[in-house]
């Protein structure tokens, strides 16, 4: 290890990280608190230089498990809504702590001592904070005292309405090629972000603070948008259709003031692979789904609709058919009544029922009755050419053609649905090398630009973005070099 020059920018300055601390509160390492580096040194006596920190460090160890963290009850607050903190605590021995909260502008609003029981279960304690704060972002500090004292920072927001009337004007253009801001070509350099401690339960767990140091460094590295949203867990966050969860809601405000904080591009997903049922049977054809997953389109996108740094991406690597066969190179079919209805008319639509059986090289015997027109079996997929087993792969062709249609009519939908709620910025869909799967090139009119994700295909980039172009609209390039 050697000494950082202090004159360099904060991102500069953090080289690595030699050590980190695991405390294990659950499972087989119960109690235990592990002390790990990652750091080889080329011989024993690097060690040795760095003495007096590995015994500060060791001695950190011997103290044992201590779980305690310092929450808001919310991650956002509305002008007049009272502030509260929550102190969770599990440990062994009984523990003192400081708390102390700053406002935007760094100055030391509050600060408390406190103790924090010993007890084999977890002890919440409350304290409203005697404040009247103004909007902005709040930085709670607090330390685990002692020997070998702990530092940590959490955070809350008061919901800023002029720091979001700052965004107007910075709504992201897509033009043929490129995008565009305030009338200049806007070179898009981003990834994708939710939380790099708590990452797909950023909602559950935010830390306001956290994000705000990330932005910092994402900004210092020249990063100028950001991918965000939400995998999993839809009905945490709606857990009824048409009632979206309060609690949860107030963490994405905070993250949201938090980019808009840094004048950050954000691109909200809101769903990915297969959308959410919420109280449906088919995920894309059964009414009810389509019904619930508007509600909560319609539940965030309103919310956020003056916000002009946020997009929306409605949905991550969409996959059409069975939801159990996601990554399938092929859609499979689910074979359920919504599918088998969707199938019939969607054909009817377009062929009479003799011309169908013509196309599907089939007798007038074996499809009688529209009723008897059946999705694709299994044996339709082989592609042996020394299967000879009876199947009809032209029938699978129209299913796919059919998969690619119900996925544009979705994406058309939901994306009228944001219009709705007055939103004007760019709209997408996060698209994968989807292969035979749902394809850009069919929902395009639905989308204000195309995505492409070759994820570790570096090497067929430029082949997967020129195959993705439409004549009119942009191509971005997500979730690029990823893995090893």
């Amino acid at each position: 290890m050697h000494a950082v020059d202090p004159a360099l920018p904060p991102a500069a300055q953090r080289i690595a990280t030699p050590f980190f601390l695991i405390d294990h509160h659950a499972g087989h390492f119960a109690g235990g608190r592990w002390l790990i580096s990652p750091w080889r040194p080329p011989a024993a006596d690097n060690w040795l230089v760095n003495a007096a920190v590995l015994q500060q460090l060791i001695a950190l160890v011997s103290e044992g498990v201590a779980s305690i963290e310092v929450h808001p009850t919310l991650a956002c607050y509305q002008s007049g809504e009272r502030t509260e903190l929550r102190v969770v605590s599990h440990v062994a021995v009984e523990r003192a702590i400081t708390v102390m909260v700053r406002a935007p502008d760094g100055a030391k609003l509050f600060a408390t001592e406190m103790t924090v029981p010993a007890s084999p279960y977890l002890v919440e304690q409350r304290f409203t904070l005697p404040i009247t704060p103004n909007p902005g972002l709040y930085q709670i500090i607090w330390t685990l005292t002692g020997p070998n004292p702990l530092c940590h920072r959490n955070g809350f927001w008061v919901w800023d309405t002029a720091l979001v009337d700052r965004t107007h004007g910075q709504a992201c253009v897509a033009g043929r090629d490129g995008f565009s801001l305030k009338g200049n070509p806007f070179l898009v350099f981003g990834t994708t972000y939710m939380d790099r401690v708590m990452q797909r339960k950023y909602l559950v767990l935010p830390n306001p603070a956290r994000w705000d140091h990330d932005f910092v460094e994402m900004r210092e590295a020249g990063v100028n948008l950001i991918r965000t949203g939400i995998w999993t867990a839809w009905r945490d966050l709606m857990p009824l259709v048409g009632q979206p969860n309060e609690a949860l809601l107030p963490a994405l405000d905070a993250f949201i003031m938090t980019a808009s904080a840094h004048n950050m591009q954000v691109i909200f997903t809101f769903f990915a692979f297969p959308p959410p049922l919420f109280e449906g049977e088919n995920l894309w054809l059964d009414p009810r789904a389509p019904t619930g997953q508007r509600a909560f389109i319609t539940a965030i996108a309103r919310r956020y609709a003056d916000n002009e740094l946020v997009s929306w991406d409605l949905i991550n690597e969409p996959s059409f058919g069975d939801p159990r066969a996601i990554f399938a190179k092929r859609p499979l079919p689910l074979g359920d009544r919504f599918e088998q209805a969707a199938w019939q008319a969607w054909l009817q639509a377009r062929y009479t029922l003799t011309e169908l059986a013509l196309r599907w090289r089939m007798t007038p015997t074996q499809m009688p009755e529209w009723k008897d027109v059946a999705l694709p079996t299994a044996a339709d997929y082989s592609t042996d050419v020394c299967d000879t087993a009876h199947r009809h792969p032209l029938r699978l062709g129209d299913y796919v053609r059919f998969s690619q249609a119900m996925v544009a009519d979705w994406a058309t939908h939901m994306a009228a649905v944001i219009r709705a709620t007055g939103s004007h910025t760019l709209i997408t869909v996060g698209q994968d090398e989807a292969e035979a799967r749902p394809t850009p090139q069919f929902y395009a009119p639905a989308v204000d630009y195309r995505t492409t994700h070759p994820w570790w295909n570096v090497d067929a980039l430029l082949w997967d973005l020129v195959l993705d172009k439409t004549p009119t609209k942009p191509n971005l390039a997500q979730r690029c070099r990823m893995g090893p």
